[in-house]
């Protein structure tokens, strides 16, 4: 989904900062390939990356403002994307890169982690925002959560929530504790949850619902940035469909 929001932004010369195993690398490279195919004219100037564990982010921070790129995507995440930005903010690293994208930037132990330090107008995403969908099935669901643990869920909170009342749903469609009748009964089956409307896809069992992304922003009521302008990307747009051929190889033109 990052490529579907990065084809309508002003950049055409991309770098990354990621970690450096298979994660790291697939998304980079689903990345450059989609939006290669969506957008004419780009390129990607510079590739970093940084082991497990990193610490120290300023070589790499050097690299990629060395390679003067228009736009950084990178999917550091947790504790290593908090390094990685408060160490960026120290190089004046989003002074001179505009179009900054965190596919993970809005997991909340990353938004609480950073606070303040976030800056403003950053592409950030996650499996789920707190703040989205705006409907009473969020709201509701955010407001019992906040009050039983005076905290707001993260993305493994819902999924987790999720994950079991499908589960459910499905046993119940079934009939049945049975393996393969559960698994019959997921086949295409809906879910609608905190994150908005899933559906189970049939040909590889993958849970598809949209998630957005939306710049950084500072808003009194959270001590945290959160997300202000938002993109949606329908998941039926941009999830990867079978059969698949390596990171990126079909993507759903």
């Amino acid at each position: 989904a990052a490529a579907f929001v990065a084809k309508d932004l002003p950049a055409k010369t991309w770098a990354t900062i990621s970690p450096k195993y298979e994660y790291g690398f697939t998304c980079w490279n689903m990345f450059k390939d989609t939006l290669g195919k969506l957008k004419s004219g780009v390129s990607f100037t510079a590739e970093s990356w940084a082991p497990f564990g990193t610490t120290d982010f300023r070589p790499h921070i050097n690299t990629i403002m060395d390679a003067a790129p228009e736009g950084l995507y990178s999917t550091e995440w947790a504790g290593e994307l908090i390094t990685f930005v408060k160490q960026a903010n120290q190089a004046g690293m989003f002074q001179k890169i505009k179009h900054v994208m965190f596919p993970v930037g809005a997991a909340m132990d990353v938004l609480e982690g950073l606070g303040q330090e976030l800056p403003d107008n950053i592409w950030i995403s996650g499996r789920y925002f707190f703040l989205y969908p705006a409907d009473e099935r969020n709201k509701s669901w955010v407001a019992a959560f906040k009050k039983r643990w005076n905290h707001y869920p993260a993305y493994v909170s819902e999924t987790g929530y999720s994950t079991l009342f499908a589960i459910k749903k499905a046993v119940e469609a079934a009939g049945s504790k049975d393996t393969s009748k559960v698994v019959s009964a997921l086949e295409g089956m809906t879910l609608e949850s905190p994150a908005g409307k899933r559906v189970f896809r049939k040909e590889d069992h993958q849970a598809m619902y949209d998630v957005p992304w939306g710049l950084t922003k500072a808003d009194a009521a959270y001590p945290f940035k959160i997300m202000g302008k938002q993109v949606m990307v329908p998941a039926k747009e941009c999830f990867n469909r079978p059969p698949f051929q390596g990171p990126g190889t079909k993507p759903p033109f």
